[in-house]
């Protein structure tokens, strides 16, 4: 290979990633369930625009406001109030993101245009990196947290330095990363304690590795897991119920009470017509596959197009509504194949850090399709954010490499055009969310009234907050409960 051969897939890469990063700042994508309640919470928090006392929340967010972890949405309300501007909520989204390509970068010893190529094939990864939603801020901490905790266990080269210090400063940064993760949303929660669990395994496994050195791992992974359950802890505490709103049922059976179905709206289960008209219900595992592979799409007759809120499949020809696919098919292939292939070659790797590697992503994998809701990937990021890695660094120790940049220059040309050409992927919309231009957006109705009355309500508009003092200026109490309508009147 030249090094102008080599140069090319580089420059694609940086510039890809500096177009990206432009267009999520200049026009990021802020969607359905930020204006319903990410974006509310954050004003709440720090009293944009006279928070809780111009914006009431209807009822079932009012719930979430009380339980939801809101870590996330208090570093972005913070970036927001620091700034003044809406724009900046997607901020610290880049720095996790920077974080992550750095991480793996220096521990993995993989080129950085691998990974950005690698990043930007999936449609999603690529939708929810202009977007501000909370799914990859959490997904980026659960695979930083993950690299750093299974450095952990080649740090000491085993039988060579028996007496080499544990690394705690890595071991910290892995904490702060799984603590932030599981305070970001539930499904985090459930990632971390999956690789909290994984990584322990792991450590008790591994050959050689100083006693020691095992237990300051495992109190890590510990720490790690329960800073992660702090705001489930606060919640058990106060309303009986971990996961508060939302009522838990295993097999059937009520488990912990709350006033929120998880499977409120669009978050139902799929089923295929595999017996005639009879619809069939297949265990959630199953449903994993199909989603990431997305056969799915072909199973219901779900038209194949992408967008933030991963809606895709809530319009099928067949079968019940439900959220599925979005990786992308291409993507999900491929680092399947590798994977599998790595698992099935497992005994005559000689690296051990790679043998760790490939076992964690495997259980990881296997862990997370268990997960109550795994067919819907936009709450699970974390896995090919740590998949991937995995297999770059498998192909750079192969004979395979010089291939290796092409193949994914191709990939993500296929992965961006797939997001950019999906009709409901906003990519390509023009967007502003400036005040003045959110000003100029309040419905005729709504100012009407907040120009007579100083007052608005409506319980059915889930939006209704783009219109709030916290994002327009304009003063005025909005409300979404339904009672305060016979006061506030329309």
């Amino acid at each position: 290979m030249t090094d102008n051969e080599r140069l090319y897939p580089r420059l694609i890469a940086w510039a890809l990633l500096a177009a990206c990063t432009l267009a999520a700042l200049t026009r990021p994508l802020i969607a359905y369930d930020n204006w319903w309640y990410h974006l509310p919470f954050s004003s709440y928090l720090f009293n944009i625009g006279h928070g809780a006392a111009s914006f009431h929340l209807d009822p079932l967010m009012a719930a979430r406001w009380l339980g939801f972890p809101k870590a996330w949405e208090w570093v972005q309300g913070l970036a927001w109030f620091v700034s003044g501007s809406l724009y900046a909520v997607i901020v610290p989204q880049l720095i996790l993101a920077a974080a992550y390509f750095y991480c793996v970068c220096r521990t993995q010893r993989i080129p950085p245009a691998w990974l950005i190529l690698g990043f930007f094939a999936s449609p999603m990864l690529l939708l929810h990196f202009e977007g501000v939603y909370t799914d990859l801020p959490a997904a980026f901490c659960i695979a930083i947290g993950c690299f750093l905790a299974l450095g952990l266990l080649t740090h000491p080269k085993p039988a060579e330095n028996a007496a080499a210090p544990f690394p705690w400063w890595q071991a910290a940064c892995a904490i702060g990363a799984f603590g932030l993760a599981g305070n970001i949303k539930y499904q985090a929660l459930l990632g971390v304690w999956c690789v909290c669990g994984i990584v322990g395994v792991l450590c008790l496994r591994v050959p050689g590795l100083p006693r020691r050195f095992r237990a300051c791992v495992l109190v890590v992974l510990a720490a790690a897991a329960l800073l992660a359950a702090s705001s489930a802890a606060s919640n058990f505490m106060r309303y009986g119920n971990p996961f508060y709103p939302l009522a838990v049922k295993v097999l059937g059976k009520s488990v912990f009470a709350g006033p929120e179905s998880p499977d409120f709206r669009d978050a139902g289960y799929p089923t295929y017509l595999l017996r005639g008209s009879h619809p069939v219900s297949l265990p959630e595992p199953v449903n994993f596959l199909l989603s990431a592979s997305e056969l799915d799409w072909t199973m219901r007759g779900v038209a194949p197009w992408y967008n933030l809120d991963a809606v895709t499949g809530t319009t099928p020809r067949r079968g019940a509504p439900s959220r599925m696919g979005g990786w992308g098919a291409a993507f999900v292939l491929v680092n399947a194949l590798l994977l599998a292939l790595q698992a099935w070659r497992l005994r005559r790797e000689t690296d051990q850090q790679q043998r760790l590697l490939v076992m964690c992503a495997v259980l990881l994998v296997l862990a997370t399709a268990c997960l109550p809701r795994a067919h819907e990937l936009r709450y699970w990021l974390y896995l090919p954010l740590f998949v991937l890695p995995v297999n770059l660094r498998y192909l750079h120790r192969s004979p395979y490499r010089p291939i290796v940049p092409g193949a994914l220059v191709a990939l993500m040309a296929y992965g961006v055009a797939l997001a950019v050409l999906s009709p409901e992927s906003d990519l390509l919309t023009a967007r502003a969310i400036s005040m003045p231009a959110l000003r100029a957006a309040i419905p005729p109705q709504v100012m009407r009234s907040l120009r007579t009355s100083g007052r608005y309500c409506d319980p059915a508009d889930d939006w209704l907050f783009r219109s709030s003092e916290a994002v327009t200026g304009v003063p005025g109490v909005l409300s979404r409960i339904a009672q305060d309508c016979a006061v506030i009147g329309k």
